[in-house]
């Protein structure tokens, strides 16, 4: 992995990562801030509603309690003496005042009804409604007996469906009814409610964002700001409360996640209930984690720019510095590392391209060396005739001209004078192509001479190459090994074929026989021994050529042999195209 890799990664781990996420963890914290806030603040709520619904209780108490120590009232209630119409209509006037200067006095501030009833049969209101029910009726109803049950304790009735039947009455009021005595002696019931438009308007302030609900004990919906008619009870909302006084939890309210606050009364048992949906409490919560989002990636986006920036300049002189000795591994001695600045890195860079100064210089001189020395070798070679050849040529011409009246005395002398003339006392080492052919020409005519006229050259050059300049004696070797080691055991006539051709820009050489091969054991010697066996020319092997070549032109260049038993062999020679060598 690169540096510049490396440098990201961990500044995107320690640095970016962080930033990324500490928005994540402050949205967090403040939602459940603000949650909490929140759950405070509609406690502190509830329980204000709370203490207004005992305020309009104790009010209600308190105008029943005046009614029920109004001894003139319970006089004129319990009187049950004949009297003449006129005075029973002054009498039911007299008592219905008293029940309209309670409402107008004590329960000013609502919208209240009051109506009392005593069980001869005889009904008393402040009302304006029409009251449908027979009295008979309403003493059988529930809510009567457990009020005569209660005797003289307030029953709390909410909401008050089918207390009374008025006519054009607006159900759903809060009730209390409570027994009326005369010297400790049940004389009647009073009923005192109050209209809920009233009596909610005045505890409570309507809001969008979250629905204020007054249930009663049994989870009846006495009030609700949602204005939805069509929910009766806290299940209709999917809520259950318990016997806690007071708590909050989080729920699904018609399908939507919200949060409920509740508070029991414990006068009454009713409960208030906050529910709070989470899509209006975090609504700017969500706003304000778009707009963090936004800016931190904005911020995020802005600062990775900034450090790849910063980290591509502090890396870009080392991935230079790696390319030049990548190049430099490779061989190529004339790179340079960029020097720029006077950071460390810089130093490094000079340092490096002293180094490869040095190293260029010493190369230069270590081939400059060798190639001196392989000149003073290669001489050495070529003045190393083989006494041998000579001997057994000289002794074929000699009874060549015996046998055959000397016709070929004279071009077997040619040829060896030319073979001698060329691989002795040249002063380069290197000629053109065709004059090496012409070398092995004359080479191949005296080996006729010595082991018969069994074997064929065959030569093919490509047109343009006869002016290539090739090592001296480079050929020679290669035609020699094939005669000595695929033509002399052979039967029938043998051929030898030089080709020369050029691809790409590779120039190849190939001697190729149809003589009895070569084992890959005689193979291996021939490739890792220089020449020491007799009847040779020179002492210039395959090895020598091979060596020479690379020493010359490089290590992708050199000889390569194919071959085996009874297939023949072919011996190949790469070398550079137009190369210039200065040996």
């Amino acid at each position: 992995m690169s540096i510049m890799r490396k440098l990201l990664i961990s500044i995107s781990l320690f640095v970016i990562l962080p930033m990324a996420v500490s928005p994540l963890i402050t949205n967090k914290l403040f939602g459940e801030m603000l949650e909490e806030k929140i759950n405070t603040n509609s406690r502190q709520i509830l329980n204000q509603i709370s203490l207004d619904v005992d305020n309009v209780i104790n009010q209600l108490m308190h105008a029943s309690n005046v009614l029920y120590g109004d001894t003139e009232l319970i006089e004129m209630i319990s009187d049950n003496s004949p009297e003449a119409v006129w005075d029973a209509y002054l009498r039911i006037q007299d008592i219905e005042n008293r029940l309209t200067n309670i409402t107008s006095s004590i329960l000013f501030n609502y919208r209240t009804d009051i109506v009392l009833m005593d069980f001869e049969g005889r009904l008393y209101r402040n009302t304006t409604y029409l009251i449908k029910d027979d009295v008979q009726e309403i003493y059988k109803r529930d809510w009567f007996k457990k009020t005569l049950q209660l005797d003289g304790r307030p029953l709390w009735i909410a909401p008050s469906d089918e207390h009374l039947n008025f006519t054009d009455y607006q159900a759903g009021n809060i009730s209390m009814s409570r027994v009326i005595k005369s010297s400790s002696k049940p004389i009647g019931v009073l009923l005192v409610s109050v209209y809920p438009d009233s009596f909610f308007s005045s505890i409570i302030d309507e809001s969008e964002l979250y629905t204020t609900i007054l249930a009663n004990e049994t989870g009846k919906l006495i009030e609700s700001t949602s204005g939805d008619k069509e929910f009766k009870h806290l299940d209709d909302y999917g809520i259950s409360i318990g016997n806690e006084d007071a708590g909050s939890f989080v729920t699904d309210v018609n399908g939507e996640k919200s949060l409920v606050n509740y508070v029991r009364n414990y006068k009454t048992q009713w409960v208030s209930l906050q529910i709070l949906p989470y899509k209006q409490l975090f609504k700017e919560l969500d706003s304000l984690k778009y707009f963090n989002f936004i800016v931190s990636v904005i911020i995020i986006v802005i600062l990775f720019g900034i450090i790849f920036a910063v980290i591509y300049k502090v890396t870009k002189p080392l991935v230079s510095l790696r390319e030049s000795m990548g190049s430099f591994s490779r061989g190529d001695f004339s790179v340079r590392a960029e020097v720029v600045g006077n950071d460390e890195i810089t130093l490094l860079s000079q340092s490096f391209n002293n180094m490869v100064e040095e190293i260029k210089n010493l190369v230069e001189h270590v081939k400059n060396v060798t190639i001196k020395s392989e000149k003073a070798r290669l001489s050495q070679l070529q003045a190393q005739i083989n006494p041998h050849f000579l001997l057994n040529t000289l002794n074929g011409i000699k009874w060549m001209s015996v046998m055959s009246n000397a016709p070929n005395v004279s071009k077997s002398l040619s040829a060896l004078g030319y073979l001698l003339e060329n691989t002795i006392g040249r002063d380069n080492s290197e000629l053109p192509l065709e004059e090496e052919l012409k070398c092995v020409e004359s080479y191949v005519d005296l080996q006729k001479i010595r082991y018969g006229d069994h074997f064929d050259l065959q030569i093919s050059i490509e047109q343009g190459m006869k002016k290539y300049q090739i090592p001296c004696l480079l050929i020679q070797p290669l035609v020699e090994n094939a005669i000595l080691h695929g033509m002399l055991d052979m039967k029938g006539r043998g051929i030898i074929k030089i080709s020369a051709y050029t691809k790409n820009v590779t120039a190849f050489i190939e001697v190729e026989d149809n003589g009895v091969g070569i084992s890959k054991e005689k193979l291996e010697i021939i490739l890792n021994e220089e020449n020491s066996n007799k009847g040779r020319l020179s002492s210039i092997g395959i090895k020598n050529v091979d060596e020479r070549i690379k020493l010359i032109y490089g290590e992708e260049y050199g000889v390569s042999i194919v071959g085996g038993e009874g297939k023949g062999t072919a011996v190949t020679v790469r070398l550079p195209v137009q190369k210039e060598v200065d040996l």
